[in-house]
């Protein structure tokens, strides 16, 4: 989510022979502007795709206007703010998730705030959004699952109708079950599940087997395996590795193969913190990575295909093409949209301006 060690950044200036990393005809980034942490969700019944992500800020302990971005075409994106409830924190939200619930048919988020996770629901994927614990509660505070660290990334997952979440960092990560009432919508811990056999305050299960795991767990299901990917290291190292069981609950099997990594040749660095996308018969992988070249820890958005064989997942996916090229059920959907598209006509040309920032010593006003 917010690993930070990292304080110097060296520029090493190269004549590349592939397109630049701010190529016009890239996929990645996927969306403008600077959002960490991607959470990414299809919901076939509006047809839309959704990304709710981290706005960065200044450094990585700040983060402000929460948004989610929209679109029907995987191309043309739109940012709307989130209505959240009142009280929650307004500059600390970080690493979001999202989901729409199997039965009840309503939207829930979840972020990290502070020390604490929060959780709402809504009736659109937009907001307004009604905190989901009794008594304007938080879901859980830091310390009352696994330790100091499980309030860090909780992720959603759906197995068939039944909803779990993934948390924590390093030997705090977990998984946890949640029952969520048919009438009021709210949200509590399902402690009636005899596989959560840990938990400080509510009821919870340990991850065993992982390694090189750090934070941004993510778990999904292939058939009757179980996946979970998370982040390892940091800054323009960090990257996504992963661990497959039989079982949501473990015991996990580590598997030795990172997903996306740091590329120095491509320019991509610290790729990580991912969501996973089923669309179509196609797998992606939708994460952040630095900005390039590097500044303050900017991170944005990115999106790529991954293939899946037995317990192995395709590994060093990242690119700078992402669903722009290839084949698959997204980049079908891409090409198509870009077909549509109406030639820019601006593109390239030269434009005179008529004022300038005063950001960093600038000058305003001319």
């Amino acid at each position: 989510m917010k690993s930070a060690n990292c304080f110097l950044a060296v520029l090493v200036v190269l004549l590349p022979l592939y397109a630049a990393w701010d190529t016009p005809d890239n996929g990645n980034p996927l969306l403008p502007g600077y959002t960490a942490d991607p959470s990414i969700i299809y919901d076939s019944i509006s047809a839309t795709f959704y990304i709710y992500s981290t706005s960065d800020g200044v450094w990585i302990s700040y983060s402000a206007d929460p948004q989610v971005a929209w679109s029907k075409d995987f191309i043309n994106w739109t940012f709307r703010p989130l209505q959240l409830p009142s009280f929650w924190p307004k500059t600390q939200l970080w690493a979001p998730s999202a989901m729409r619930h199997p039965i009840n048919g309503k939207f829930y988020l979840m972020y990290c705030t502070g020390s604490a996770v929060h959780i709402a629901w809504a009736d659109s994927a937009y907001g307004p959004w009604n905190n989901a614990v009794a008594n304007n509660g938080t879901l859980y505070n830091s310390g009352d699952l696994t330790g100091g660290s499980d309030w860090i990334d909780p992720q959603f997952f759906i197995d068939t109708t039944t909803v779990y979440f993934t948390f924590g960092q390093s030997s705090n990560m977990g998984i946890a079950k949640l029952k969520f009432d048919p009438n009021t919508f709210m949200v509590t811990f399902d402690g009636s599940d005899s596989r959560m056999t840990d938990g400080v305050k509510f009821k919870c299960r340990k991850l065993t087997g992982l390694s090189n795991n750090l934070e941004g767990s993510c778990m999904f299901r292939n058939a009757d395996r179980y996946f979970i990917t998370y982040s390892n290291s940091a800054c323009q190292n960090y990257n996504v590795r992963y661990a497959v069981a039989s079982s949501p609950v473990g015991p996990f099997t580590y598997i030795n193969r990172i997903v996306v990594q740091r590329d120095n040749e491509n320019n991509i660095l610290g790729p990580g913190h991912n969501s996973i996308l089923h669309y179509g018969i196609d797998w992606y992988i939708c994460y952040h990575r630095q900005h390039y070249q590097y500044i303050d820890v900017k991170r944005q958005t990115c999106i790529d295909r991954i293939t899946i064989n037995g317990d192995n997942i395709s590994t060093a996916s990242q690119t700078q093409g992402g669903v722009w090229a290839g084949s698959g059920s997204l980049e079908s959907l891409v090409a198509q949209s870009r077909s549509a598209r109406k030639k820019d006509l601006a593109f390239g040309k030269t434009v005179l301006a008529s004022s300038e920032s005063d950001f960093k010593g600038g000058r305003s006003g001319n």
